[in-house]
């Protein structure tokens, strides 16, 4: 699903447009392209001209965008109503998770000196080492045994600079890790003190997806844990018009960490009639009509799926369960389905599980499978 914007936003666009003939479509989750002010941004800050299905995510993931882009370009604020306006709503919740973003992807941003200093002080043993090779080399050309020791002196004196200058870089770095590690425990807090204010889905996937990348980054870790397995594809095989950035995030993860095959298809996620979201994510229900009921969950040795509604998707479906790495466990097609059929998971181990439903090559309904052993 993409967004209309129904004025021109020309070559100025903060948010990739495409231009249509009822309007110019922008996806939402898209960052900002220019660092101009834009017409776009004037769309965020009033909410004028903007129409979707997703009006509320959109405004919120567009707010929370351009407050990155200012922090990132302070000067866009500099002389522009507009944007002072819209700066002043400083203490919502989309901006403190913009600055939350900032500042995990910029944990050294206040260690720049001592970043600068770590390289000048590597710079300047490459040129003494450079000094040394140089002076080796003079050995070949038939210098006098005099000088020879003259050089040898001057070598071990140029390592011995070596030496002391790797025992200072040695000692700054060990305080830059320091200050970083400080600086990722400071975000960590920032996020964890939103805990308790998120509400929405999109809200609430920014806090997990940052919690996430904060333990790894912090514990040294680049493996996810069952936990973080489960909460990343909750995220991942959400309609990213419903769950925001987040979705994106998650689904690199998910990429990276779980499954690389996998392919995230917004045209057809977003077209089912449930959008995957495990307990201690969902925050609202989705308002479309279930067309498939799946109980008893959690199960045990069998699962039923009853179609209760009348709708054709109710006719020749493919059931598949997948578990929390996307492989494909478990397949079953069932033909001329209108009523209750059973799916034998006895062989499958106890675990979270994602069940799908296809219906005429469209996947129609996800579904958390808790099976219990």
């Amino acid at each position: 699903m993409l967004t209309i914007v129904q004025s021109p936003c020309q070559n100025e666009c903060a948010y990739e447009c495409i231009e249509f003939e009822d309007g110019y479509y922008c996806d939402p989750s898209a960052l900002r392209l220019k660092d101009e002010i834009s017409l776009i941004d004037s769309l965020t800050v009033s909410g004028d001209s903007l129409t979707t299905e997703y009006v509320q995510e959109f405004a919120w993931t567009a707010r929370r965008n351009l407050t990155l882009a200012v922090l990132l370009n302070p000067e866009l604020v500099d002389d522009n109503d507009i944007m002072e306006e819209f700066m002043e709503r400083d203490d919502s919740l989309y901006a403190k998770f913009a600055s939350i973003e900032y500042a995990l992807y910029n944990p050294n941003l206040d260690l720049t000196e001592t970043i600068v200093e770590i390289q000048n002080l590597c710079l300047e043993m490459d040129s003494i080492s450079n000094l040394i090779d140089y002076n080796d080399s003079l050995f070949f050309t038939g210098i006098s045994s005099l000088d020879s020791l003259d050089i040898l002196d001057e070598n071990e004196d140029l390592r011995s600079q070596i030496n002391v200058i790797n025992l200072d870089v040695d000692s700054i770095r060990d305080e830059l890790f320091d200050s970083y590690q400080n600086n990722l425990s400071l975000i960590q807090e920032q996020n964890e003190s939103l805990s308790s204010l998120v509400n929405e889905i999109y809200e609430v996937n920014e806090y997990e997806i940052n919690k996430i990348g904060l333990k790894m980054e912090l514990e040294f870790r680049d493996s996810l844990t069952t936990e973080e397995i489960e909460i990343v594809s909750a995220i991942a095989f959400q309609c990213i018009y419903e769950g925001g950035k987040a979705v994106s995030r998650a689904r690199n993860l998910y990429h990276v960490h779980i499954n690389d095959s996998i392919e995230f298809d917004d045209s057809t996620i977003c077209a089912s009639s449930s959008r995957l979201a495990f307990d201690e994510l969902e925050t609202e229900k989705n308002q479309s009509v279930e067309k498939m009921k799946i109980y008893p969950n959690p199960a045990n040795n069998v699962v039923s799926l009853e179609c209760i509604t009348n709708s054709d998707y109710c006719g020749n479906i493919i059931v598949d369960v997948l578990d929390l790495t996307g492989r494909k466990v478990l397949s079953k097609s069932i033909g001329d389905f209108n009523g209750v059929i059973s799916l034998d998971i006895s062989k499958l181990d106890g675990g979270i599980y994602l069940l799908t439903i296809q219906s005429k090559d469209k996947i129609i309904e996800f579904h958390k499978l808790d099976i219990v052993r």
